[in-house]
């Protein structure tokens, strides 16, 4: 556990003294206890005290109600008349259930748009809430009957856009339900990786065993994954159909406006791919990834679509990867041309920083 600093030290302590003197009732004095215990304020050394408790007070009131497997979020630029302190930024904050790319995410939301972050505060807190959601209780991290919640706080560059806040505010809706749905499904995405791996050992095509290697690989935590959808190829067919309720991760809904039309560049060439003797092929993707899973501060600039064409002896399949922590990638696994009508499999995951391989050059 880091250092506590004496400034911190203080500063935690005038925020104790200023609460008692509001009168808070027991449930906001525990949440407040909660939301200032492990966070770092030596960033926030130079945020009044005040400051800092009227933006955790205005935070609780979004959070004291958020409905299960939901988050809640909102934009605001804080006014003292409306909500009890003042600020010279616009405020980002979000409630939702703990898991992993949250800050990294919105984050990059807000660099894309070219908007500086002043001010990050992220609260664990475990939560304890009725079955419609209400916040009964913050207790001690860990104990029974709570579950731990990301409380995340932004303050960024003052907007005086309100389309253009009602916009950023859409973007990190879409963003966190990406998030949610990578997470919830990632076991089962894992699964999928599985099977492949087996049919790939068991077929006698070039270059399988090859393949196959690499996909263990990448299923042993080395690639964390996104998303996954199944596509059909009808016989004679020159584009890919995706397979109605086969989705998983950002790939979940065939309507996304993003990934919903993931392939969409491979019509056309379908055939070809479908020739191709290599097991694996690489092609560009269309799509520009929302989330970000790594702790980088790397954008998202350009993406590719990764095509794994199998042999006769495979079921065919389609994985979607991203490869760098800039890139999305997108895979398929085509059946050869006298099995068109098989089905196709998409996937999507993200590999670590810390894996070594030849970056591909970023497009406009």
């Amino acid at each position: 556990m880091p250092t506590v600093t004496e400034s911190t030290h203080n500063l935690r302590r005038n925020l104790r003294e200023i609460a008692e003197h509001q009168n808070f009732s027991a449930r906001v004095g525990e949440y407040l206890d909660s939301y200032f215990v492990d966070v770092e304020l030596n960033a926030a050394s130079d945020a009044s005290p005040e400051e800092l408790l009227g933006a955790a007070t205005q935070h609780f009131r979004l959070g004291e109600v958020r409905p299960a497997r939901a988050a809640v979020s909102v934009l605001y630029t804080p006014d003292f008349d409306r909500h009890g302190w003042h600020s010279p930024h616009t405020v980002i904050d979000v409630v939702t259930d703990d898991m992993p790319f949250l800050v990294d995410s919105i984050t990059m939301v807000v660099y894309r748009r070219g908007l500086v972050i002043h001010r990050l505060l992220h609260p664990l807190i475990s939560a304890e809430r009725d079955a419609e959601g209400k916040l009964l209780r913050t207790l001690p991290r860990g104990a029974a009957g709570s579950q731990p919640e990301s409380w995340i706080h932004l303050e960024i560059d003052r907007i005086g856009d309100t389309d253009l806040i009602a916009d950023l505010h859409r973007e990190i809706v879409d963003v966190l339900a990406d998030v949610r749905a990578a997470v919830e499904d990632g076991a089962t995405m894992q699964q999928r990786m599985h099977e492949a791996d087996v049919e790939m050992a068991a077929a006698t095509a070039e270059a399988c065993d090859e393949v196959a290697a690499y996909l263990r690989w990448i299923a042993v935590n080395n690639f964390v994954f996104l998303g996954y959808a199944e596509y059909r190829a009808a016989s004679g067919s020159r584009s890919l159909t995706r397979v109605a309720e086969s989705g998983l991760g950002i790939l979940r809904y065939p309507d996304h406006p993003r990934f919903g039309t993931c392939l969409a560049g491979i019509p056309g060439v379908v055939a070809e791919l479908a020739r191709d003797p290599l097991p694996a092929i690489l092609v560009k993707a269309d799509a520009r990834l929302t989330m970000l899973p790594l702790a980088s501060s790397a954008m998202t600039r350009a993406a590719a679509l990764s095509v794994y064409g199998l042999s006769s002896a495979c079921t065919p399949r389609t994985f979607t990867m991203w490869r760098q922590p800039t890139y999305l990638y997108c895979g398929a696994r085509l059946p050869p041309s006298d099995r068109m009508s098989a089905s196709c499999r998409a996937a999507t995951v993200t590999r670590p920083c810390s894996m070594s391989s030849k970056p591909i050059p970023a497009t406009n």
